[in-house]
């Protein structure tokens, strides 16, 4: 039966609960409030199949959102918002074992969206916040094994982590240029690479090898106004060995003992030596075993002419003794002064 055309629509229409049935009269569509005060608008496939729902309430537990589901009644997408603070809602979405699988979050402090594997546990996520970001990858144990972000402070980084050892990569950018490279095992850095400005804003680069305990160490460096240097310091951090080039180039070695004395002092003649170069010293070097040799000679001619009556065979082996002995005091000397400095 048909309402008169001229009949004035209704302006208010007061149930609890509305349902919109197919022609086969199977609900296809319903809206309502239950016994807890929760507002929902449910919708059904032709089977009956819950496919879709929309719920609004105060109740703390409760989420006012969207959620849809698959053909066995599981959900599969849920967004929504927390009934009771307005900072909080985001999207998930499930796998057919109810497992959430990937998200979108926002929160009071920032938002952030994440991806789980099959078992649910976290494999990759993105966090935002209004003084930092970072991406975050992990293991199929949920471990963390790599960060890429920039931070509070200013500084961008890159974390990378071994997967049985608590080792990491570490690479850093600080908002002030500086720039760093570190490899360390259970938080003790063992390794590091450096581009930085000092506090007298020269800009350097540094290699430094620690030991495991992270008290000694080999540091290699260099700067715009600075020669290429080693350095070698002990477990009070002191340096005990510096090894570089002088103001003209040549090369300078300094030992110190562990109240920073030096060690194995050099004497003029030495220091002439050590700074005239390596051509200098292979010179003097060749200059000292040609007159030990000349003067072995000389030694072993003169012993000779005192002792004619020897047979020749004697004499040739009295030369070549003595010449030896001659060359091998210069060489020990050579060897030894090298060593002392």
């Amino acid at each position: 039966m048909s309402e008169p055309e001229n009949k004035p629509p209704t302006e208010v229409l007061r149930t609890k609960r509305l349902e919109i049935v197919d022609d086969e009269r199977k609900v296809r569509a319903a809206l309502g409030t239950d016994e807890a005060g929760v507002t929902s608008l449910s919708i059904f496939d032709q089977s009956g199949r819950l496919r879709a729902s929309l719920d609004a309430s105060e109740i703390p537990e409760q989420a006012n959102g969207l959620a849809l589901f698959d053909t066995n009644g599981r959900l599969q997408v849920a967004m929504g918002a927390s009934a009771v603070n307005v900072n909080e809602g985001g999207l998930k979405c499930y796998d057919p074992n109810g497992e959430d699988r990937a998200g979108l979050t926002m929160h009071k402090e920032g938002s952030g969206l994440f991806f789980n594997d099959t078992k649910g546990e976290p494999r990759a996520g993105l966090n935002v916040n209004e003084k930092s970001s970072n991406l975050y990858c992990c293991d199929a144990n949920g471990e963390s094994r790599s960060d890429f972000g920039v931070y509070e402070d200013g500084q961008a980084g890159l974390r990378l982590s071994a997967a049985q050892k608590d080792r990491q990569i570490q690479m850093a950018a600080t908002k002030d240029g500086n720039l760093y490279l570190v490899l360390s095992e259970e938080d003790t850095s063992m390794a590091g690479l450096t581009l930085a400005e000092g506090e007298d804003k020269e800009l350097s680069s540094d290699l430094a090898l620690i030991s495991k305990d992270g008290r000694t160490g080999v540091v290699v460096s260099s700067g715009r106004s600075s020669d290429p240097h080693l350095r070698l310091t002990d477990r009070r951090h002191n340096v005990r060995g510096f090894f570089g080039l002088g103001i003209g180039g040549e090369p300078r070695l300094y030992l110190a003992d562990e109240e920073g004395r030096p060690i194995g002092g050099q004497s003029a003649f030495d220091r002439m030596v050590a700074e005239r170069g390596l051509v200098y010293q292979a010179l003097l070097s060749g200059a000292l075993l040609f007159i030990g040799v000349i003067g072995g000679a000389w030694i072993a001619g003169t012993v000779s002419a005192s002792f004619a009556s020897l047979p020749a065979a004697v004499i040739t082996t009295l030369v070549a003794v003595i010449t030896t002995l001659v060359l091998t005091v210069l060489v020990g000397w050579l060897i030894v002064g090298r060593r002392s400095r």
